[in-house]
């Protein structure tokens, strides 16, 4: 199923996606109403990644170009291994673990936002150590919009449509969430 969409997508880009840059380039200022870029100025967006999350749909970062939103990519290391490796085989492999979690974090928030940085969407990278759920409820307070892959904290089955974690982050924040 994955290889089918995958497909329709690079179809979708080489047949639709010049036209509609090309609009979004050049009449930009038609398609965003004069009442709206004082609005438009303020918009940040969080985007949490982890390594289920998947890669941003196409139309959202068209819609994300049009509205010149900022993106954060935030990558959580879990606090709570980090701190059951301290208990059990001390801080020095604790450490090692914190060390190699950031370095493959790195690699994630860079292999996240290149399809933003091709588009020209500003983006910055966290790296932060805490519980993916409350990191990510209490940092979307900073910002106006929350992208979410359906998929982020997702530890096991890919039954449901969406991951618990998703679900009940979406419950807790009062800013508009896109599930991607």
């Amino acid at each position: 199923m994955g290889y089918y969409n995958a497909l329709l997508e690079r179809k979708f880009q080489r047949a639709a996606g010049k036209k509609i840059r090309f609009v979004a380039e050049n009449y930009r200022e038609i398609l965003v109403p004069e009442e709206e870029p004082g609005y438009l100025q303020h918009l940040r967006a969080l985007l949490p990644v982890d390594t289920r999350s998947g890669k941003c749909p196409f139309p959202l970062l068209m819609l994300l170009q049009l509205s010149l939103c900022p993106v954060t990519l935030l990558f959580v290391i879990d606090q709570k291994i980090f701190q059951s490796l301290e208990h059990s085989y001390g801080p020095v492999s604790a450490k090692s673990w914190l060390e190699e979690s950031e370095i493959s974090g790195r690699f994630i928030l860079e292999r996240a936002g290149i399809p933003f940085r091709e588009e020209k969407i500003p983006v910055k990278s966290r790296i932060v150590l805490g519980d993916c759920e409350e990191t990510t409820v209490r940092l979307s307070g900073t910002f106006s919009l929350l992208l979410i892959s359906r998929n982020y904290g997702r530890t096991g089955s890919t039954v449901n449509g969406i991951s618990a974690a998703v679900s009940r982050i979406i419950g807790q924040i009062e800013i508009p969430v896109m599930v991607y």
